[in-house]
């Protein structure tokens, strides 16, 4: 038997169904929310429709924006199809939680199939806002609906008397084409993203230490994975003592990905990189000895040609370089940066220990060491004072011709009367 999708009722009394003229939306788009849906670092205050977010004077509420969205329902007798449902905006109430751990209620877009076959006068019943209490924030184990789009997820502590933004987790997705399951050509088979942009930090995700310590902190931002865009939140703490500690961010599937520095992604100094699990990029390698941290890479490869996907990243592997940042063994303290650019190779760097120089005259020595075994020869060397505190009225040479493994920078007290004090920056060429 054939037949097309929308006929007229002719004189033989034939009824379309809902299948039918749904038929557009089942076939090229997928289920979500119609229009740009956003928020602040994976959580409310959200923006778009369907948004979820805390009362201007928090309770246990939470306001819901009106919305429309497309969602994936068999109603009753009919076959499986995209129904689009519009909701007004309203207030959800979240249950008192008096169980002695945290709940996490997930609220839902939810379809009648009984509703959507047979509705009311209204229709206004077939989808409507549902929430399922559940014990865990990774999946639904509560009563999820049948047919829904999943809006967020509301953390609910212990005992809580209101729900903030902090608590509310933004999960929705935007609808959009649908890509034939027959391959046939449309927009989304003509430019899959997941193909065209490879993976790689847009913005942040910058990896920093203290000096001395095992302590680390990384600023959060934007990365792509899949060709998605994904946002991630800063973090902070502190590495395991002689170790390499690969940094990776794991998309959540909802628009954020998550810091995973921990478990395999721990391996002893030196020793293969741990391999790069699905739906992830690899943000950063941090190197610690006994008692600080030594080195971080944010660009290149690593030893199992993963690639460390920060903004360097493309333009230096074409060069052949990684940027690596070590501390400076040296009396001038601070950090040396290198990279060889194909057999050229450059250090540079800024003293960490500001020096003082009294009485109008003399000088001081500060010491850099290079990183061991970087340079074969050194070429070109400079350095400088920076931020002096008298200004124009010091000096800085190199005292001698460095050598392959470190050299001694000199500052001089040029004012004939006052106390001096500054910093030194250096640069090195070599191979």
């Amino acid at each position: 038997m054939a037949r097309t999708s929308v006929l007229t009722g002719g004189s033989n009394g034939f009824q379309t169904t809902s299948e039918d003229l749904n038929a557009v939306a089942t076939d090229f788009v997928g289920q979500g929310v119609v229009g740009t849906v956003a928020n602040s670092a994976g959580v409310a205050p959200m923006t778009g429709g369907l948004a979820l977010n805390a009362q201007g004077t928090p309770n246990m509420t939470v306001a819901v924006t009106a919305g429309i969205a497309y969602v994936t329902t068999t109603p009753s007798g009919q076959g499986s199809q995209n129904l689009r449902v519009k909701i007004d905006a309203q207030n959800v109430t979240i249950q008192p939680n008096s169980t002695g751990s945290t709940r996490y209620d997930y609220v839902y877009v939810k379809v009648d199939p009984t509703l959507a076959n047979n509705p009311d006068a209204s229709g206004a019943t077939v989808g409507t806002i549902f929430t399922s209490r559940s014990t865990v924030n990774t999946s639904d184990n509560g009563t999820p609906p049948s047919y829904g789009l999943l809006l967020g997820v509301v953390t609910v502590i212990n005992g809580a008397s209101s729900i903030t933004n902090g608590n509310i987790a933004d999960k929705r997705v935007a609808a959009a084409l649908a890509a034939p399951t027959d391959g046939s050509l449309n927009p989304s088979i003509l430019y899959d993203s997941s193909e065209r942009i490879a993976d790689h930090i847009t913005s942040g995700g910058v990896i920093t230490f203290t000096a001395s310590t095992l302590n680390w902190s990384m600023t959060g931002g934007v990365c792509y994975i899949g060709g998605k865009r994904h946002t991630f939140a800063s973090a902070s703490g502190s590495v395991t003592a002689s170790k390499d500690t690969y940094f990776d961010l794991h998309s959540n599937g909802d628009g954020t990905a998550s810091l995973v520095n921990t478990g395999g992604n721990i391996v002893a100094n030196g020793a293969a990189s741990p391999a790069l699990a699905a739906s992830s990029v690899r943000n950063g390698k941090v190197v610690s000895s006994a008692s600080a941290i030594t080195s971080v890479t944010q660009a290149g490869v690593d030893s199992l040609f993963n690639p460390i996907a920060s903004k360097l990243t493309a333009a230096l592997a074409g060069l052949g370089g990684v940027v690596q940042t070590q501390l400076n063994g040296g009396s001038a303290g601070g950090n040396n940066n290198f990279i060889n650019l194909g057999g050229i190779k450059i250090l540079w760097g800024v003293s960490g220990n500001q020096y003082t120089i009294a009485n109008g005259t003399g000088s001081v020595s500060q010491t850099v060491n290079f990183p061991s075994s970087f340079f074969s020869t050194t070429q070109y060397w400079v350095c400088q004072v920076t931020v002096p505190g008298v200004d124009g009225r010091q000096s800085s040479y190199i005292s001698s011709t460095p050598a392959t493994s470190g050299m001694t920078m000199v500052a001089a007290n040029l004012s004939g009367s006052a106390n001096v004090t500054g910093f030194l920056t250096w640069l090195v060429i070599g191979t």
